[in-house]
């Protein structure tokens, strides 16, 4: 035994749709059949051509609303894709493995754009005891590339939990701010 689906509409919507279609059409009859003596046949020509000009401008006006709201779709689309790609930029720690060697900071594009005039700002101590310290000392990597990662010695000894602050710029001009994991957030600077 085979099942068929059936779509039906809800029972006051299929109704109040075929009223709707009979009012107008009642409505246009009865608008015909009053003005019928009024209007010769010019005049019905002249209001069959002011009806296809309001026709034509309607379809104008939808045409430039559904442009406009696909254009500001397209924009918002674009403007998240820029704010997901700021979170794949990341700037790490990495401790020595051997006494000697010195601590650095491996700042690291995961992303599949390049960014735009990466610094180093500020090492955040995870005690609250301790300063933030200033780190970097103007160094500026002018493009990271995707998968590259920028690598540089620290001038301080940072501790276990310490984070990095940078700051960078996108493809888009925007400037963004990172401190460790934290979410990047837009700079003003």
């Amino acid at each position: 035994m085979t099942r068929r689906l059936v779509l039906r509409r809800p029972s006051g919507a299929g109704r109040r749709s075929r009223f709707a279609l009979g009012l107008g059409v009642l409505g246009s009859i009865a608008v015909i059949c009053g003005t019928r003596w009024w209007l010769g046949t010019n005049d019905w020509a002249g209001l069959g051509q002011w009806v296809g000009g309001m026709g034509a401008l309607v379809a104008a006006g939808t045409a430039l609303y559904i442009a406009n709201r696909d254009v500001k779709r397209e924009l918002a689309r674009e403007a998240e894709r820029v704010r997901v790609h700021a979170y794949y930029v990341e700037a790490r720690i990495l401790f020595p493995q051997q006494s000697m060697q010195v601590p650095q900071v491996a700042v690291v594009n995961a992303g599949t754009e390049p960014v735009l005039n990466v610094r180093l700002m500020t090492l955040h101590r995870a005690s609250p005891s301790a300063p933030s310290a200033e780190i970097g000392g103007g160094a500026e990597c002018p493009v990271l590339l995707p998968d590259e990662p920028w690598t540089i010695p620290l001038t301080v000894f940072p501790e276990e939990g310490d984070t990095v602050e940078i700051v960078y710029d996108d493809l888009a001009g925007t400037r963004w701010r990172r401190n460790g994991k934290q979410a990047p957030l837009p700079s003003a600077n």
